[in-house]
């Protein structure tokens, strides 16, 4: 696979969208360089059933970051790519450069008003994605990806995402908030048919109105359109309807929600309440709900989250049960544990050690399909500028229909990141 095309746009990206207020003001511009050499062994990666062997590779991480700051504005932007080296388990060798990424946001404020866009575009060999440590937000927490269920077999998954927002009144009683998102999935040479092309276009408007100094209320619309490459289904339209109470706290926040969603004549209703607690050494967000599928039954929903500050680390815990849409436009029930903790051995190591486990159910069908993955490091800071990381990584599949599989894999990652500001 040639990503040349996509790295070359990527280093041409920042010139195309370089706020014009940044050229004068280098001071608040870094860059920042990345290089990293990671050798990994893998038996099963595919998670087969029956497992093909063991798969060995090379990989070379090539990354660049820009970030510009002013006092109404900020820039991110980010690309990188894999050089790989590829021993396959039937013994043949492959080298590409793969695995290609971008990113960027641009947001603007006023003393009364705001604007943010956001977009990303990636690249992944569907063989060697792992669902849930390759979907990590940058908090560490796993995003689900639509397309979960399905990500089995070989291909490659190209996804493109852009989203815009732009708000008025913040500083007042009354504010107003727009919002645009366009998803768009695509799959080259998908082995396994599940996998359809399918693209997401949101619109949502929210209006927001001050009580008093402490509470505010809200109201909120949405409208989303589904098209997908399957001539079996047929495209979708999806509006809604929300309104919500959020009181502000001494030590953290209380909000309450209710809404309907309508489509193909169908309507569901959700109702939830939520609090977020300010702790000594952590933080701690509950809620739980009430929602009604498509055909009328009524489903618990609740999360907790829970971070804690350690003498020597850290520690977060995440239990999440929610009604969601898969790629394909039905919909499923999402049960997700995450759970994570490092240790800090001395000022240059650390132990850490996560694990996800998560149970996606189709409402349509009640087949569940079980993805978990364990995995432990050791990393270390070598130099002032090389770090050192090693860890072990279990992962499971389980279809719900007899079909397993299991995969094992250990790693030695040496990287370093350069950043001045020009």
């Amino acid at each position: 696979m040639a990503a040349g095309p996509f790295v070359a746009a990527g280093l041409a990206l920042p010139a195309l969208l370089w706020p014009g207020s940044l050229s004068a003001q280098q001071s608040g511009v870094q860059l920042t360089f990345g290089l990293t050499q990671r050798l990994e062994a893998t038996e099963n990666r595919a998670l087969d059933t029956v497992s093909k062997g063991t798969t060995l590779q090379a990989v070379t991480g090539l990354s660049l970051g820009v970030a510009a700051d002013t006092q109404s504005s900020t820039f991110r932007f980010n690309t990188s790519t894999n050089l790989s080296l590829t021993q396959n388990p039937d013994g043949s060798t492959d080298a590409d450069l793969s695995t290609p990424r971008l990113s960027f946001s641009y947001g603007r404020s006023a003393k009364n008003a705001s604007f943010d866009v956001s977009g990303s575009y990636s690249e992944s060999d569907i063989a060697f994605l792992r669902p849930l440590s390759d979907f990590l937000d940058s908090n560490g927490v796993v995003v689900l990806p639509t397309d979960l269920d399905d990500l089995t077999g070989t291909g490659l998954r190209r996804n493109t995402d852009a989203r815009a927002r732009l708000s008025f009144g913040d500083a007042g009683p009354v504010g107003l908030t727009l919002r645009v998102g366009f998803a768009d999935i695509d799959y080259v040479n998908a082995s396994n048919a599940a996998l359809v092309d399918n693209s997401r276009l949101d619109l949502g408007a929210d209006l927001r109105l001050d009580i008093n100094a402490v509470t505010s209320a809200r109201i909120g619309t949405t409208w989303s359109s589904f098209e997908d490459a399957d001539p079996a289904t047929t495209d979708s339209i999806t509006r809604g309807i929300s309104a919500g109470l959020d009181i502000t706290r001494p030590n953290g926040s209380l909000s309450t929600s209710l809404g309907v969603k309508e489509k193909a004549g169908s309507s569901t209703l959700t109702f939830g309440i939520s609090r977020s607690l300010d702790l000594p050494r952590g933080t701690l967000q509950a809620s739980i709900g009430l929602s009604s599928d498509q055909g009328n039954q009524a489903r618990l929903n609740g999360g907790l989250r829970y971070n804690q500050q350690l003498a020597n680390g850290q520690f977060s815990i995440g239990l999440n049960r929610a009604q969601s849409v898969a790629s394909d436009d039905t919909e499923r029930l999402t049960t997700a544990i995450n759970m994570g903790i490092s240790h800090q051995l001395s000022a240059v190591s650390s132990l850490s050690a996560d694990f996800s486990y998560v149970d996606n159910e189709s409402l349509a069908t009640g087949v569940s399909i079980v993805t978990a993955s364990l995995g432990v490091g050791y990393n270390r800071q070598v130099t002032a500028d090389w770090g050192l990381s090693a860890g072990y990584r279990h992962d499971l599949r389980d279809d719900g229909l007899g079909a397993r599989g299991n995969s094992n894999s250990v790693f030695l990652q040496l990287g370093r990141s350069f950043q001045f500001r020009p």
